[in-house]
């Protein structure tokens, strides 16, 4: 029951980072920079990115996830 809210359950907002052997180059070069543009290059999406797909695709609201995931820099 969604006590007219508009919205019931739960769902899931992740961030999965795949490990790569050009992450792991970057990983051991201590290259952080270089590691986000690589992660960002191979499909990488922050939660914060997710989270604003779910509130696009109507599932929530940009208040719900402002809550739970603060806007990045």
């Amino acid at each position: 029951d969604c006590h007219e809210l508009g919205y019931t359950g739960r769902m899931v907002v992740v961030e999965i980072l795949i490990m790569t052997e050009s992450l792991y180059d970057c990983i051991a070069q201590r290259d952080r920079k270089r590691m986000a543009e690589v992660a960002k290059k191979e499909g990488f999406h922050t939660m914060y990115e997710h989270g604003l797909e779910r509130v696009l695709a109507g599932e929530t609201t940009l208040k719900e996830l402002l809550a739970y995931c603060p806007e990045e820099n």
